[in-house]
Protein backbone atom coordinates (compact mmCIF):
# COMPACT_ATOMS: atom_id res chain seq x y z
CA UNK A 1 0.00 0.00 0.00
CA UNK A 2 1.48 3.53 -1.29
CA UNK A 3 1.42 6.09 0.89
CA UNK A 4 -1.65 8.04 -0.70
CA UNK A 5 -3.64 4.86 0.18
CA UNK A 6 -1.95 4.47 3.31
CA UNK A 7 -3.61 8.52 4.08
CA UNK A 8 -6.79 8.30 2.97
CA UNK A 9 -7.61 4.75 4.62
CA UNK A 10 -6.45 6.54 8.04
CA UNK A 11 -8.22 10.08 7.00
CA UNK A 12 -11.89 7.89 6.60
CA UNK A 13 -11.19 6.04 9.96
CA UNK A 14 -10.21 8.93 11.57
CA UNK A 15 -12.99 10.84 10.08
CA UNK A 16 -15.32 7.97 11.81
CA UNK A 17 -13.82 8.45 15.00
CA UNK A 18 -12.82 11.80 15.76
CA UNK A 19 -14.54 13.95 13.37
CA UNK A 20 -13.61 16.56 10.28
CA UNK A 21 -12.56 19.46 12.69
CA UNK A 22 -10.36 17.51 15.47
CA UNK A 23 -8.15 15.82 13.27
CA UNK A 24 -4.58 17.60 12.81
CA UNK A 25 -2.19 16.92 10.09
CA UNK A 26 -0.07 15.27 12.86
CA UNK A 27 -2.44 12.20 13.72
CA UNK A 28 -2.53 11.58 9.69
CA UNK A 29 0.92 11.01 9.88
CA UNK A 30 1.36 9.69 12.90
CA UNK A 31 -1.61 7.32 12.09
CA UNK A 32 -0.86 6.40 8.79
CA UNK A 33 3.27 6.10 8.92
CA UNK A 34 3.52 8.69 6.02
CA UNK A 35 5.14 11.98 6.75
CA UNK A 36 3.43 15.84 5.95
CA UNK A 37 4.78 16.09 2.68
CA UNK A 38 3.35 13.12 1.23
CA UNK A 39 -0.15 14.93 2.28
CA UNK A 40 0.79 17.96 0.41
CA UNK A 41 1.92 15.92 -2.81
CA UNK A 42 -1.03 13.72 -2.73
CA UNK A 43 -3.83 15.94 -1.57
CA UNK A 44 -2.35 19.66 -2.03
CA UNK A 45 -3.44 19.57 1.96
CA UNK A 46 -4.53 18.17 4.80
CA UNK A 47 -8.37 19.59 3.87
CA UNK A 48 -7.89 18.19 0.35
CA UNK A 49 -7.23 14.53 2.05
CA UNK A 50 -10.01 14.76 4.65
CA UNK A 51 -12.88 15.99 1.71
CA UNK A 52 -11.54 13.15 -0.66
CA UNK A 53 -11.25 10.58 2.10
CA UNK A 54 -15.48 11.80 3.12
CA UNK A 55 -16.06 11.28 -0.53
CA UNK A 56 -14.29 8.01 -0.98
CA UNK A 57 -16.04 6.04 2.02
CA UNK A 58 -19.88 7.87 1.17
CA UNK A 59 -19.45 6.60 -2.96
CA UNK A 60 -16.89 3.91 -2.39
CA UNK A 61 -18.70 0.59 -4.65
CA UNK A 62 -17.63 -1.76 -2.32
CA UNK A 63 -19.03 -0.39 0.60
CA UNK A 64 -21.60 1.23 -1.19
CA UNK A 65 -25.36 1.63 -1.08
CA UNK A 66 -26.33 -1.26 -4.40
CA UNK A 67 -24.74 -3.83 -2.14
CA UNK A 68 -26.68 -3.07 0.65
CA UNK A 69 -29.67 -3.04 -1.47
CA UNK A 70 -28.83 -6.41 -2.99
CA UNK A 71 -28.74 -7.43 0.47
CA UNK A 72 -31.72 -6.30 1.51
CA UNK A 73 -34.04 -6.94 -1.04
CA UNK A 74 -32.95 -10.73 -1.74
CA UNK A 75 -30.06 -11.83 0.03
CA UNK A 76 -27.77 -10.68 -2.25
CA UNK A 77 -29.39 -10.67 -5.79
CA UNK A 78 -30.82 -8.37 -8.07
CA UNK A 79 -33.87 -6.49 -7.10
CA UNK A 80 -35.96 -7.18 -10.28
CA UNK A 81 -35.91 -11.05 -9.51
CA UNK A 82 -38.71 -9.76 -6.50
CA UNK A 83 -41.06 -8.54 -9.20
CA UNK A 84 -43.98 -10.65 -7.94
CA UNK A 85 -43.63 -8.87 -4.08
CA UNK A 86 -45.87 -5.94 -3.36
CA UNK A 87 -43.27 -2.41 -3.22
CA UNK A 88 -44.57 -2.07 0.12
CA UNK A 89 -42.81 -5.09 1.27
CA UNK A 90 -39.99 -4.25 -0.58
CA UNK A 91 -39.89 -0.67 1.29
CA UNK A 92 -40.08 -2.42 4.28
CA UNK A 93 -37.76 -4.93 4.10
CA UNK A 94 -34.85 -2.60 2.94
CA UNK A 95 -35.27 -0.19 5.60
CA UNK A 96 -34.69 -2.99 8.51
CA UNK A 97 -31.64 -4.18 6.70
CA UNK A 98 -30.21 -0.89 6.51
CA UNK A 99 -31.19 0.27 9.86
CA UNK A 100 -29.30 -2.74 11.28
CA UNK A 101 -26.55 -1.58 9.45
CA UNK A 102 -26.65 1.26 11.20
CA UNK A 103 -26.75 0.19 14.58
CA UNK A 104 -23.78 -2.09 14.02
CA UNK A 105 -21.76 0.07 11.91
CA UNK A 106 -22.60 4.02 13.70
CA UNK A 107 -19.51 4.97 11.57
CA UNK A 108 -21.20 4.68 8.46
CA UNK A 109 -23.39 7.38 9.40
CA UNK A 110 -21.28 9.61 11.09
CA UNK A 111 -19.00 10.02 8.33
CA UNK A 112 -21.81 10.62 6.09
CA UNK A 113 -23.08 13.57 8.43
CA UNK A 114 -19.46 15.07 8.36
CA UNK A 115 -19.54 15.10 4.56
CA UNK A 116 -23.14 16.11 4.56
CA UNK A 117 -21.60 19.58 7.13
CA UNK A 118 -18.60 20.16 4.34
CA UNK A 119 -20.86 20.44 1.39
CA UNK A 120 -22.75 23.95 2.05
CA UNK A 121 -19.15 25.42 2.25
CA UNK A 122 -17.72 23.26 -0.64
CA UNK A 123 -19.06 23.04 -4.38
CA UNK A 124 -16.98 19.79 -4.65
CA UNK A 125 -18.29 18.19 -2.31
CA UNK A 126 -22.22 19.52 -2.53
CA UNK A 127 -21.73 18.42 -6.41
CA UNK A 128 -20.12 14.97 -6.14
CA UNK A 129 -23.06 14.20 -3.14
CA UNK A 130 -25.30 15.25 -5.66
CA UNK A 131 -24.62 12.80 -8.09
CA UNK A 132 -24.44 9.81 -5.65
CA UNK A 133 -27.49 11.01 -4.52
CA UNK A 134 -28.97 10.58 -8.22
CA UNK A 135 -27.62 7.26 -8.88
CA UNK A 136 -29.06 6.54 -5.53
CA UNK A 137 -32.23 7.40 -5.85
CA UNK A 138 -32.62 5.14 -9.33
CA UNK A 139 -30.74 2.33 -7.38
CA UNK A 140 -33.61 2.51 -4.56
CA UNK A 141 -36.22 2.86 -6.73
CA UNK A 142 -35.41 0.07 -8.56
CA UNK A 143 -35.12 -2.08 -5.54
CA UNK A 144 -38.59 -1.03 -4.06
CA UNK A 145 -40.45 -1.01 -7.06
CA UNK A 146 -38.51 -4.51 -8.13
CA UNK A 147 -37.44 -3.45 -11.51
CA UNK A 148 -34.57 -2.85 -13.45
CA UNK A 149 -32.60 0.69 -13.29
CA UNK A 150 -33.04 1.60 -17.29
CA UNK A 151 -36.57 0.22 -16.87
CA UNK A 152 -38.15 2.68 -14.52
CA UNK A 153 -40.06 5.94 -15.66
CA UNK A 154 -37.59 8.87 -14.98
CA UNK A 155 -40.71 10.73 -12.88
CA UNK A 156 -41.59 7.65 -10.92
CA UNK A 157 -37.85 6.88 -10.18
CA UNK A 158 -37.33 10.30 -8.79
CA UNK A 159 -40.64 10.21 -6.53
CA UNK A 160 -39.84 6.85 -4.89
CA UNK A 161 -36.10 6.86 -4.46
CA UNK A 162 -36.55 10.48 -3.19
CA UNK A 163 -38.85 9.03 -0.73
CA UNK A 164 -36.79 6.07 0.04
CA UNK A 165 -33.80 8.12 0.63
CA UNK A 166 -35.17 10.47 2.76
CA UNK A 167 -36.65 7.56 5.03
CA UNK A 168 -33.09 5.65 5.20
CA UNK A 169 -31.83 9.05 5.80
CA UNK A 170 -33.91 9.93 8.78
CA UNK A 171 -33.69 6.04 10.05
CA UNK A 172 -29.48 6.36 10.26
CA UNK A 173 -29.88 9.67 12.39
CA UNK A 174 -32.85 8.03 14.79
CA UNK A 175 -30.37 4.50 14.82
CA UNK A 176 -27.36 6.36 15.33
CA UNK A 177 -29.19 8.85 18.09
CA UNK A 178 -31.53 6.74 20.00
CA UNK A 179 -31.16 3.02 18.43
CA UNK A 180 -34.03 1.66 21.06
CA UNK A 181 -36.49 3.39 19.62
CA UNK A 182 -35.74 3.35 16.05
CA UNK A 183 -38.56 2.45 14.16
CA UNK A 184 -38.97 -1.07 11.51
CA UNK A 185 -40.01 -1.27 8.25
CA UNK A 186 -43.51 -2.11 8.97
CA UNK A 187 -43.63 0.63 11.96
CA UNK A 188 -43.06 3.60 8.71
CA UNK A 189 -45.54 1.37 6.48
CA UNK A 190 -48.07 1.69 8.96
CA UNK A 191 -47.19 5.28 9.56
CA UNK A 192 -47.65 5.89 5.91
CA UNK A 193 -51.01 4.18 6.10
CA UNK A 194 -51.94 6.63 8.56
CA UNK A 195 -51.58 9.42 6.17
CA UNK A 196 -53.52 8.04 3.02
CA UNK A 197 -56.82 9.91 3.07
CA UNK A 198 -60.40 7.39 3.81
CA UNK A 199 -62.36 6.12 1.18
CA UNK A 200 -65.31 7.00 1.18
CA UNK A 201 -68.06 4.18 0.53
Amino acid sequence: MGNREKLLATAKRLIAEKGYGDITARDLVNESGTNLASIGYHFGSKEGLLTEAMLDSFGHEDEGIERLVGAAVDGGGAAHQLAGRDPGERLANLLDVLAEVFRADPRRTTASIEAFARAPHSPEVKERLAAVYQQYRRQMAAAVLGAEVDDLDPQVAHRVGSLALALIDGLALQALLDPGQTPDGKDILAALDLLRPAKRG
